[in-house]
């Protein structure tokens, strides 16, 4: 053997190993790749997923509000108030009294000060007996809001019993007894739960109501627009899918294809009992003979 054979045959013998030992390192390193990508693929598929479920829960989130605010806004202007004291009066009737009922009483409100400014019924004696003043300096009408809290001063302190009901129903209609609670706090308690509503992010602003209003009309219209498409392609398909219905019953009716279907459900069913009795027993017969009797004097009780 020459010398540069045997220094081929060497370097084969002591190389040819150490290449295979790479070669299966390298695979190895290519698999823990490719996990690491499908790891990554599939933290992503789970990203994506979770985000999907972020949004559509912000949106939802965000239309029930809009269309909280825009009920609030159109409470404050049926009872003629601002969005703004309607929504922290709304807050601080929660912890003592029925916040559903504030725009009703406020209803009731303005309707006092108006027969009070025009001298229609008692209604000037009652406010003049309390020592509300419902009318400014200036000759204007008070807000609502503020007569509001007037009323909670002198409410505050007079004994709870019939003359404060009665008179809590003259001033806020049907719902004024349960309104005592909520006026017994005074002015300043009322005031401290309106600055606190303010704090939390409660107080809905009048351009916020707006803006609220216009986001569940369009809301509305998109609804609106969904079922206008369904309707349309209902228009379209209706004389295809007719005249498909017409043509199959008439193929059905000409061709006694009922009457094919009805002959061989019967058969499978005759078929069917026929096995049923053949690999059943007397005493399987018996009892099914028994269960049809029950039946029968079930029917017979019931007077069916």
């Amino acid at each position: 053997m020459t010398e540069y054979a045997s220094l081929v045959l060497k370097v084969d013998s002591t190389s040819a190993p150490k290449a295979n030992d790479d070669l299966r390192a390298l695979q190895d390193q290519g698999a823990k790749t490719e996990q690491s990508m499908q790891a990554l693929a599939d933290g992503a598929k789970i990203a994506g997923a979770a985000i999907a479920a972020a949004a559509t829960a912000a949106v939802a989130m965000v239309a029930a509000s809009a269309q909280a605010a825009d009920a609030v806004g159109e409470a404050a202007a049926a009872a003629g108030t601002s969005a703004e004291e309607f929504s922290r009066l709304q807050y601080a009737m929660q912890f003592d009294g029925t916040p559903e009922q504030l725009g009703q009483s406020m209803l009731f409100l303005n309707k006092a000060v108006a027969d009070a400014a025009t001298g229609a019924g008692k209604n000037a004696e009652m406010f003049a007996a309390m020592g509300i003043a419902i009318a400014n300096q200036d000759g204007t009408l008070r807000s609502s809001h503020d007569i509001m809290l007037s009323v909670a001063d002198r409410f505050a302190g007079m004994e709870d019993g019939a003359q404060k009901a009665a008179l809590a129903t003259e001033i806020f209609g049907k719902s004024g007894a349960d309104m005592i609670p909520f006026l017994n706090n005074g002015a300043e308690g009322i005031r401290e739960l309106e600055a606190e509503a303010d704090r939390l992010g409660i107080t809905i602003s009048g351009n916020t109501a707006a803006a609220a209003g216009h986001l569940t009309d369009q809301f509305g219209r998109m609804q609106a627009a969904g079922a206008g498409l369904s309707n349309m392609v209902m228009a379209s398909m209706l004389p295809g899918l007719t005249y498909l219905g017409d043509e199959m019953v008439a193929a059905a009716a000409n061709s006694g294809m009922m009457e094919n279907a009805a002959d061989m459900l019967a058969t499978v069913l005759k078929t069917s009992v026929a096995e049923i009795i053949d690999e059943a027993g007397p005493a399987d017969l018996v009892f099914v003979n028994e269960l049809n009797l029950g039946a029968v004097a079930g029917r017979g009780l019931n007077g069916n």
